[in-house]
């Protein structure tokens, strides 16, 4: 029930802050997100100086998987002088399970802060847009902490341009 609830709020909250965007250059956006765990990434621009994203990654190696899910809120700025070109900072939660094939050893599922600031750039003629970031986090494992090595690509597909 919760998480009707949940839904609920954030559909309201999208369609309210959907008709305020004049001055970004998509809506949304999906795509690859290539770094050191490569997965997708979702954006959507709330209103001129706003946007959620949410990306799932995921690295297989050999005897291990770790798997996140992440969503952050994000503020947003134009960099006068380069049409289509922006910075964003931001910040949210993640989750990430890792799990072991060896025997014996066990995985686990924790929790995580994620900060992100980086650039983003949407082509003019093409329904492209790119971003490159930072997202260092900290893990409530104890035996984790911070994690600063989080860099990543994204390219994605603009869905509905302003």
């Amino acid at each position: 029930m919760k998480s009707l609830s949940f839904t609920s709020i954030f559909f309201v909250l999208y369609i309210f802050f959907s008709n305020s965007l004049n001055a970004q250059d998509y809506k949304s956006a999906i795509g690859l997100r290539l770094g050191v765990y490569n997965g997708i990434s979702f954006k959507t621009n709330l209103s001129e100086t706003s946007a959620v994203e949410l990306f799932g990654t995921a690295n297989f190696g050999s005897g291990y998987r770790w798997i996140t899910a992440t969503g952050l809120y994000e503020f947003t700025q134009p960099i006068k002088d380069v049409e289509g070109l922006r910075w964003f900072a931001g910040g949210g939660l993640s989750v990430f399970n890792y799990s072991y094939d060896f025997v014996g050893v066990d995985g686990f599922t924790t929790f995580g802060i994620t900060g992100i600031a980086g650039l983003e750039y949407t082509l003019k003629e093409a329904p492209i847009n790119f971003s490159i970031d930072w997202s260092p986090t900290f893990l409530f494992k104890s035996d984790y902490g911070f994690i600063g090595r989080y860099f990543a690509l994204s390219a994605r597909y603009v869905i509905g341009r302003n």
